[in-house]
């Protein structure tokens, strides 16, 4: 997929390259939409002041907007944590779900309570989980990930029955 952009071109008295250089560009991607036809994105936009033109047809945008709930956040962060090589579980007790966030503007700041294998180096679960959280909010949410808090509370070590 080919695109050519020109964002916020603003033309200006003084500025006569960049009046020829959007012109250019307009030549350019025309040639080009006629040469391959349906297989072009083609997105040009001129904004001069507050009026704003637009070569082709573009989508329209929605208005409303997407409210996500902690509770969904907090889902994402058990989810990814449950993945994470080195973690057994999540910790939950009566008083404690086993993530804690806050959100403040568009940023994520999370405590996690985990419970990790006994055979792994705590440092580097706590590193790689703290990674992995931070992914996970700003890939599936699409929010800005903060303070991401890794507590132990606890290693998983095997029962006397199984280690026979």
């Amino acid at each position: 997929m080919l695109i050519i952009s020109a964002i916020s071109f603003r033309e200006t008295k003084k500025d006569k390259e960049s009046s020829s250089y959007y012109e250019m560009l307009l030549f350019i991607a025309k040639n080009l939409q006629i040469f391959f036809k349906n297989n072009l994105s083609f997105i040009i936009g001129i904004k001069a002041g507050n009026r704003k033109e637009n070569t082709m047809s573009e989508k329209p945008r929605v208005a409303g907007c997407t409210t996500i709930a902690p509770e969904v956040i907090e889902t994402i962060i058990k989810m990814t944590a449950c993945e994470t090589k080195g973690v057994n579980r999540v910790f939950v007790s009566p008083s404690n779900s086993g993530v804690k966030i806050k959100i403040e503007d568009n940023i994520v700041h999370a405590d996690v309570y985990v419970i990790l294998d006994h055979r792994q180096n705590t440092l580097k679960v706590g590193k790689k989980l703290q990674n992995d959280i931070s992914r996970a909010i700003s890939e599936t949410v699409g929010m800005e990930p903060g303070c991401i808090n890794i507590h132990v509370e606890d290693f998983d070590f095997p029962t006397t029955e199984t280690v026979k």
